[in-house]
Parts: C-alpha cells; structure tokens; sequence
C-alpha cells in the first residue's frame, strides 16, 4: 500500500486544482469537448473506465513517478480528489483487496455541470490517452511538438504559468461588433517603435523574425498597461465576444497564443486584471485544447 502513495505529491500538483473553483469556464467549449470525447452512450447512462496495470504504468510514466502505482492506488486517489465511483475490479478473487488487483473500474456518470464535466474529461485522457496529456510550463521545452500536436485525440493541455509570466492581449470581439487590434495600442507614447510583424522569408526565418518581434513586448510592456488597454477598449464598446492573448515565456521572444472566448458572460475585470495582472504576479493554471503554432483553445482559468 506504502508505494501508492508516491503517486499523491505528483497528481495533485498537476490535476487537483481542477476542484477549485474556476476564475473562468467556457461551459459550451466544455460540453462540447465532453460529448466528442468522453461519448456517453445514454443521457441517462454510465461510462466505465478500466484501470489496468498497464494503465497504471503508463500515467506513472507521463508524471515522472518512480515508484510502482497500482491500479487501485491510482483510483483511489481519483476517488479522494474527484469523488469518482469505483465499481468493481476484474481478474481477481470476490475477496481481494481494491489495492491488489490486476484492474479496476472507475465509473462516470453523464453530468451538466461544466466544471464536473472537465473533471470527467481529465479521468478520461488519464486512463484512455495519457500519451496526449500535454503538461506544459514556461520553459518552451515543455510543450509538445507540432508532430505530437497534430496526432489524435487532440491533446488537453494543463499548463502552470509561473509568476512574472507576461500576458499580452492581441485582439479581440465586441458586444458592439467591433473588433480590435489590442496589439497597437502599445506603441502609444513609446521611446522604442513598435516593430512591423514578421510576414516574409521561410519558415526558420519567420520563426526568429517573429521571436524578435514579441521580444519587444517583452522588454515595452508592463502588465499594468496590458490591463488598462483591454479595460480601456472595452469601456467603449461593451461586453467582449473573445479575446486573443499571447503569453511571453521568456525573455527571449518565446511565445505560446491563448483563445478564450467569454461571449460576454464575464465581467472585464476576469480576462484583465485577474488573468492579465493578478496573473502575471501569482502567475495561472490553465486548461484547455492544444492546436498548432501552439496555441491553446482555453477550456478553464485557474488561479493561484
């Protein structure tokens, strides 16, 4: 039983904070992703799980754990953290212990809750697709590559910014219908020109072209102006529809590009000061889906 638990001090850092309440959900992305995904057969029915060793060694391979995790230590952690229904076990005799056995079963039930229902969507890539779990931070050796990116199922990405992360909004859709290049009002009462974004030469060359490019948000643009232009921008026109972000993973130029889509359910202090300014101070956990470039479809905002 003892060995199972090395497997507390890794889940929990990576997936637990999905019981947290979230600064933002995109519920209809969620839903969506949910029933491509998870499929459950019946509205009213249940989606099993099996939980094999081989399961088992798996995800003990994608989080980095050493030791041996069982199945049953695997579930019943979920069990701890999720509140998940473990129903049965298979290949063992009617008096064996959960911990012992060669497979468990982990049952979902079909819910409407969007926060439960990415909870749900975890499990399902953790015991189904650990492979495309994408468990990424600043450090842009930590995301996938654009062969991994491309495979199916899309990857769910879990991503941990640190603090000082810098979280530059780009554009975005307003209640009024105007959309607005957020990007250019940096250059107002700036020393240093804002550069002309990259649009000729090779892939390789617009790569470093373009690194070159956020380098100058980088070294320009305080969080605190960053706040005030979205703030700014929607004073004037309303509500927003969605907004692009592009966070600055390093110094270097680095980049990774968020989507979040609010369709004005959310109050602008949400995607300005807490996920801009608040974010770059005690930094953010995200989840959502992962596309090329690589960009983010942003499902959940979580905050430290």
């Amino acid at each position: 039983m003892a060995k199972d638990l090395a497997i507390e001090p890794v889940l929990p850092g990576q997936f637990a904070w999905l019981a947290d309440a979230p600064l933002f959900i995109d519920a209809a992305q969620v839903e969506q992703f949910y029933d491509a995904v998870v499929q459950p057969e019946y509205e009213a029915g249940s989606t099993k799980l099996e939980v094999t060793r081989e399961v088992a060694a798996e995800i003990r391979g994608k989080l980095g754990v050493r030791t041996e995790v069982s199945p049953g230590g695997l579930a019943k952690w979920l069990s701890k953290i999720f509140n998940v229904k473990v129903v049965g076990k298979a290949e063992v005799q009617a008096n064996a212990a959960v911990d012992d056995s060669d497979t468990v079963v982990i049952e979902l039930h079909p819910i409407k809750t969007p926060q439960r229902q990415l909870v749900q969507l975890t499990i399902h890539y953790l015991v189904n697709h650990s492979d495309r779990l994408a468990l990424a931070a600043n450090s842009p050796e930590s995301w996938p590559s654009a062969q991994d990116i491309l495979a199916v199922p899309r990857a769910l990405g879990f991503i941990d910014l640190a603090p000082g992360t810098r979280i530059l909004p780009t554009a975005a859709e307003f209640d009024d219908g105007s959309i607005v290049p957020l990007f250019l009002e940096f250059n107002k009462g700036k020393q240093s020109k804002q550069p002309d974004y990259p649009e000729v030469g090779t892939p390789a060359q617009l790569k470093e072209q373009r690194k070159e490019y956020w380098r100058w948000f980088y070294d320009n643009v305080t969080a605190t102006e960053a706040m005030l232009v979205i703030e700014n921008a929607a004073g004037k026109h309303g509500k927003i529809s969605w907004i692009d972000y592009r966070v600055l993973l390093s110094e270097d130029g680095d980049t990774v590009h968020l989507h979040v889509c609010p369709s004005g359910k959310c109050d602008t202090g949400v995607v300005a000061y807490n996920l801009v300014k608040r974010g770059h101070k005690h930094g953010l956990r995200i989840v959502g889906t992962v596309k090329s470039e690589p960009d983010i479809n942003v499902l959940a905002v979580y905050e430290k």
